[in-house]
């Protein structure tokens, strides 16, 4: 059965490598020595002193190039070098952390620093940003403690979970960027646009990054971690005759040049991209409609990624001044720690996170890392058994029945790293899929079912901005998924495209509902949207789609039984009153 060898093949997959000790630098030698001045020394009058200290210094090389039309818009590559610091005080049971006042968060424990190695310079930053995050830690703590006086609390939990000491060389190249090349490469690709008048805007973007990571900490953990991205990114934006918006973008990521498709292949992509949107113009609007949906490839993997993955996310609520919490909490996935042992997918399902992927089906997966930014080693998590979910992802911070970190705290925030979606039953080839939905479309009173081959991902951002802001306002918090390529299949075997679908209602627990699947995963690099972090690549400014979280997932096709889909009902742009010129 060719889902047991996927599984067999998944497992050989896994990397067995010795996890080596980091190299010695004037960098690292400059956070060790004050590490270890300030666990020794850094205490103000009775106060508390740190129980627990960690220096995170970031190197950030960025290279990018984007065009429109033919026409270079940017062609630029920097270089910055980022610190953050955190201090505890108090104990593992209670610090300082997980406490909001007044209803924000804040962070006194970031600093630029210089990009050359002068060891007194970066002495001098460390000692400055570390006394300012103390002080804040001794504030926060104060204020907590006040705030838990007056409370009862149901269960305690401690604040930071307790790991062993790693020491870690996660070494990889440095993505190989040659400048000119980029900006030949998007401009060829950018001029495919140029003989379509009806596309209103459209750019293409090439941006690589290099993130070099050093780590200490107090408990003896220390890590050396070089992370290469580079990523290509085609967006399109028009309006169909009534005005609608028709947007669409193809992505490829890597970690090096060689990992994306060669340019031939990539002409071929946006070609059919141009083609997709083209067709999408001239197609009918879906009414309400009840009824059987099938997502195939990009799609499945979406519409996983945005709506059931967030749910397998621990969340903690953080103490506030106010005894009702902040909301946004409440809010946030969907809080599934009171599901562990509950059925979250059909038995036939199971899901794993695993960092320690490199490759999957010869696809480089960009999320794969050996040690996260908290100093716990990656490693396989099985999320979901048989059906029913056995664990969330986490960091050091514990949630109720989850004590320890699976190790996925990366970006700021706890994230699925490369995500592998597999069955042992209910697996069918595109054809029975297909069958399988033209006999449910039937049974629920449709003349057709619906297939979604392509949804939109948020934090790719449109065609007329940038994809970071896209990425800042997107997420899985949108009320409906946007479909760009959709269609409704008859009993014929007739295919009808339809476009601005948009499918309302999907949450993690309409999984549950999932009648069968593909034989076959599809492998999908993606932007994850779900991000309530700060990435070093945001500090660094908006540096091009390979600077964002990025994640990895392998997914089938999947046949939900009932799904409610519908043309959008919101307000929407005229037409420009005049053609775009074509000279």
């Amino acid at each position: 059965m060719r889902n047991s060898v996927f599984a067999l093949a998944l497992l050989l997959l896994v990397s067995s490598g010795v996890l080596a000790a980091p190299p010695d630098d004037e960098v690292f030698r400059a956070m060790q020595d004050e590490l270890d001045r300030s666990m020794a020394e850094l205490q103000l009058g009775d106060l508390n002193a740190p129980y627990f200290i960690s220096y995170s210094i970031w190197d950030i090389s960025n290279s990018s190039a984007q065009a429109t039309l033919g026409v270079l818009q940017s062609s630029q590559e920097s270089n910055r070098r980022i610190l953050s610091v955190e201090v505890r005080v108090g104990d593992y049971a209670l610090d300082n952390s997980n406490f909001q006042s007044g209803g924000y968060f804040s962070y006194s424990g970031l600093a630029y620093l210089p990009v050359e190695d002068d060891y007194t310079e970066l002495r001098r930053q460390l000692w400055l940003t570390t006394d300012a995050a103390y002080k804040e830690a001794l504030e926060s703590l104060s204020q907590k403690t006040a705030a838990l006086q007056n409370r009862v609390r149901d269960e305690e939990l401690p604040d930071f979970a307790m790991e062993p000491a790693v020491q870690v060389d996660d070494t990889r190249p440095a993505v190989n960027w040659d400048q000119p090349e980029a900006d030949a490469l998007v401009r060829d690709l950018s001029l495919l646009f140029r003989q379509q008048p009806e596309i209103q805007s459209s750019r293409v973007e090439l941006s690589a990054s290099t993130l070099t990571t050093r780590y200490v900490n107090s408990e003896g953990s220390r890590f050396f971690r070089t992370t290469p991205g580079i990523a290509l990114a085609a967006t399109a934006y028009t309006q169909a005759e009534d005005g609608r918006p028709i947007e669409d973008a193809i992505t490829a990521f890597g970690r090096q040049v060689e990992d994306l498709p060669p340019r031939s292949e990539l002409t071929a992509t946006i070609e059919v991209m141009i083609e997709r949107i083209q067709a999408a113009r001239r197609a009918p609007l879906q009414e309400r409609y009840n009824g059987p949906v099938l997502f195939s490839g990009q799609a499945a993997a979406e519409i996983f990624a945005q709506r059931f993955a967030p749910a397998l996310v621990a969340t903690r609520a953080p103490v506030t001044q106010q005894s009702q919490g902040f909301s946004a909490y409440a809010e946030a996935g969907a809080q599934w720690e009171d599901r562990l042992g509950g059925r979250v997918l059909p038995r036939f399902m199971a899901v794993v996170d695993d960092p320690t992927v490199d490759i999957l089906q010869g696809k480089a997966l960009v999320s794969a890392y050996r040690v996260d930014d908290e100093a716990v080693a990656a490693k396989p998590t099985l999320l979901v058994e048989n059906g029913r979910l056995k664990r969330l992802l986490s960091g050091r911070t514990p949630v109720a029945g989850i004590e320890q970190s699976s190790g996925n705290m990366r970006a700021g925030a706890v994230m699925p790293s490369s995500m592998i979606v597999t069955a042992s039953s209910g697996m069918m080839t595109t054809d029975e899929l297909i069958n399988e939905l033209l006999i449910l479309a039937e049974e629920s009173g449709q003349e057709f079912g619906l297939l979604v081959t392509r949804i939109a991902n948020p934090a790719l951002g449109g065609a007329g901005g940038s994809s970071l802001s896209g990425f800042m306002n997107g997420g899985a918090g949108q009320e409906t998924l946007k479909a760009q390529e959709a269609f409704r299949i008859y009993r014929d075997g007739r295919r009808e495209r339809i476009r601005n679908l948009e499918l309302s209602g999907v949450s993690a627990a309409s999984f549950r509902d999932i009648i069968a699947v593909s034989d076959e995963p599809f492998v999908y690099n993606s932007p994850y949207s779900v991000v309530t972090g700060v990435t070093p690549g945001m500090m660094a400014g908006a540096a091009g789609t390979s600077t964002l979280p990025l994640t990895a997932w392998a997914v089938p096709d999947l046949l939900f039984e009932e799904l409610t889909a519908k043309k959008p009902g919101s307000e929407y742009p005229t037409l420009p009153i005049i053609s775009r010129p074509t000279q």
